[in-house]
């Protein structure tokens, strides 16, 4: 692969080379999945992943599977600010800190094979983030949800989550009603979740069960969502 400087110098043959592919490879396709659930579902994705790994120990850290996390962050946060989530959205709530490129490690020649590999690969992936994101917002760029849709229906579906209700469908000053879009659904309750669910002043000692109830809620409307969509 161009670019990436895999010579026998390194690999020291051709199924090393191969591996270290493999290694790009894998990479490649985490980093296009992030961006895909970027577009999809916008800071949704983007929280549900920063919860995911608030386990991991060390972000800088790569595997032969998957780019160190602040690499995968970085790349997400690019894109979220692309798409106008971080100042329509994120910021406003002070809901996102703002993540540093990663800073690739000099090769140590005392190190096992693979982690060299890793760190070589970690070096030189950046400069195709940019063929990522120009394909993969190709393939999205006819979708019509974003920041704008959201803030439109942001109030009624946090009114309806502060008191308890699914937040399902949006009511008309002439009685009428009309579904709310998945994505903002699960936008909402992400975003409720990550501002410690406002308004729930009966769980804010117990955030499991806060998080039960909240599960209860989204999965209830999506699924009163779907119907009346199906109804309309």
């Amino acid at each position: 692969m161009t670019g990436l400087n895999l010579n026998t110098s390194i690999t020291g043959d051709r199924v090393v080379l191969n591996r270290a592919l493999r290694v790009v490879y894998n990479w490649i396709s985490e980093l296009l999945s992030d961006l895909v659930g970027v577009h999809l579902l916008g800071p949704a994705f983007a929280l549900a992943m920063l919860e995911f790994q608030s386990f991991e120990e060390d972000w800088t850290e790569g595997s032969l599977t998957h780019p160190p996390t602040v690499m995968r962050f970085s790349l997400i946060q690019d894109e979220l600010r692309d798409l106008g989530w971080l100042d329509a959205v994120l910021g406003p709530r002070h809901l996102w800190a703002e993540v540093q490129p990663h800073s690739p490690k000099a090769l140590v020649a005392g190190w096992p094979l693979d982690k060299r590999l890793i760190e070589l690969v970690a070096a030189k992936i950046p400069t195709y983030f940019a063929t990522c994101q120009e394909v993969v917002r190709n393939v999205f760029s006819a979708r019509a949800f974003g920041p704008a849709n959201f803030n439109a229906d942001d109030a009624e579906l946090r009114s309806l989550l502060e008191c308890y209700l699914p937040p399902a469908e949006r009511v008309r000053p002439d009685g009428t009603a009309t579904p709310f879009p998945p994505e903002s659904i699960i936008n909402s309750c992400w975003l409720f979740w990550a501002e410690g669910t406002p308004g729930w002043s009966d769980h804010q000692d117990d955030r499991y069960e806060s998080r039960a109830l909240l599960g209860r809620l989204l999965f209830k409307a999506l699924e009163l969502s779907r119907i009346r969509s199906r109804m309309s």
